[in-house]
């Protein structure tokens, strides 16, 4: 359900997301998503202003061994489903715009590049971390990619040791990898709530009422949590 909020919110963002949870493709349209949460589309003044904040904002601390171990509690490791492998299979194993490909191999190209460090975007921190990270961008819609250092203001996947890539992937929790498609590190969790608010109620949070996206979020939030959602 929370991939549901994330892939309605990225199309309302103007972005064409090819992957749909559980391996089935699909081009969702910013005005398909409007009609399904009932939501009127964003004006380009309003999309300029809320690009403006992400821009500016700060970032809370990131507690990178917490972020590990919640990478691999009640995991069991095994090969990723869904929206997870199709990006790693398009982005890291030569697959097709909608991830259609050798996923098994896929799997396999991603370890080894994580373990050599081979196409790394950005600065290496020299911690001894690598990441696996997804953003969406208007451009792009969701892409996957390596880093070095930890990846505030991006979604983030999992992360690894660099000298010991395969623990991860032998112990990994991939339904908390699905999860963080809809998480910014740093700034919001899958419930769009900020650092600080993680044990405020959603809807006690101190957000813009006119806000479409956010109040689209707690609506779908809380029809998750009542089962409202499949």
């Amino acid at each position: 359900a929370t991939f549901a909020v994330a892939l309605a919110l990225a199309a309302l963002r103007g972005s064409a997301c090819g992957f749909a949870a559980g391996g089935r493709s699909g081009v969702v349209s910013a005005a398909a998503a409007a009609r399904q949460l009932g939501l009127r589309q964003s004006s380009p003044i309003v999309m300029s202003a809320r690009l403006s904040k992400i821009k500016d904002a700060e970032y809370a601390p990131v507690d990178i061994e917490q972020f590990y171990q919640e990478t691999i509690v009640n995991g069991t490791g095994g090969s990723p489903i869904g929206i997870e492998r199709d990006l790693i299979t398009k982005f890291f194993g030569g697959g097709n715009h909608f991830g259609q490909g050798d996923h098994a191999a896929a799997l396999e190209s991603l370890k080894q590049r994580m373990v050599s460090g081979e196409g790394v975007t950005g600065d290496n921190d020299g911690q001894g971390w690598i990441w696996l990270v997804s953003d969406n961008s208007l451009e792009k819609g969701f892409t996957a990619f390596l880093r070095k250092s930890p990846p505030v203001g991006l979604r983030p996947l999992l992360v690894a040791k660099q000298d010991n890539v395969q623990e991860v992937f032998d112990k990994v929790n991939w339904s908390v990898v699905r999860r963080r498609f809809n998480e910014i590190l740093g700034e919001r969790d899958q419930f769009g709530r900020r650092p600080g608010d993680k044990n405020r109620r959603l809807e006690d949070l101190d957000v813009d009422d006119d806000d479409d996206e956010i109040k689209a979020f707690k609506e779908l939030s809380a029809a998750a949590s009542a089962g409202g959602l499949k």
